[in-house]
């Protein structure tokens, strides 16, 4: 009830936030989400509610100290053949590591195993492509977390998705910034793997 409803419309979202407070907002989704972690429903409503509060760099902090990385993660792992969890919770993930620090903790929590997990199981979904892409790709570029990322498996995955979706901006231009990031050829790695699936 009151996480679809808080879930609907972004700008409605931080209008009721902020008159309720963001602190008791996030403690109550929260709360819910662990409640109610076998409903996928919920659990997608809920993460989109807190992907959009996480735009905000003063609420990403309240969202952390609350432990939402890891009730987002843990999310995604109760319901991995979901997509919207996923996808939703990929750009929860996004927005909660638009800096260093942020990615760092996102990173500690699991979250670019989460990330490569959600491509790896959705590889038709343009929409958790692109954020995977892109979302490993600043992983990447973090001192310390380009060999996780590299280690995680996202070298095949960004290279079938930029193999996959020729046509789409955003997929071609983090998924070869992903691949030159981790030190390969993007054009070579790509035509490897769609050739490797004719075989």
């Amino acid at each position: 009830g009151v996480l679809r409803i808080l879930a609907d419309d972004a700008k409605d979202q931080m209008v009721i936030a902020v008159k309720i407070g963001i602190e008791l907002v996030i403690q109550v989704v929260v709360k819910g989400m662990d409640e109610h972690r076998l409903r996928e429903d919920v659990q997608e409503h809920a993460i989109g509610l807190l992907r959009n509060l996480a735009l905000s760099r003063h609420n990403q902090l309240a969202l952390m100290k609350r432990g939402v990385i890891e009730s987002v993660i843990a999310a995604m792992q109760k319901h991995p053949a979901n997509a919207g969890v996923q996808e939703q919770g990929c750009w929860a993930l996004f927005n909660l590591s638009l800096d260093d620090a942020g990615e760092v903790a996102v990173a500690q929590k699991g979250g670019i195993e989460a990330v490569v997990h959600a491509m790896g199981a959705h590889r038709s979904s343009v929409g958790i492509q692109e954020v995977g892409c892109w979302l490993l790709y600043n992983f990447a570029l973090v001192d310390g977390l380009r060999e996780r990322v590299q280690i995680a498996g996202a070298t095949p995955l960004a290279a079938k998705a930029v193999g996959r979706f020729r046509a789409h901006e955003a997929i071609q231009y983090y998924g070869k910034l992903l691949l030159e990031t981790l030190g390969g050829n993007p054009f070579i790695i790509a035509q490897t793997m769609v050739n490797r699936d004719r075989l």
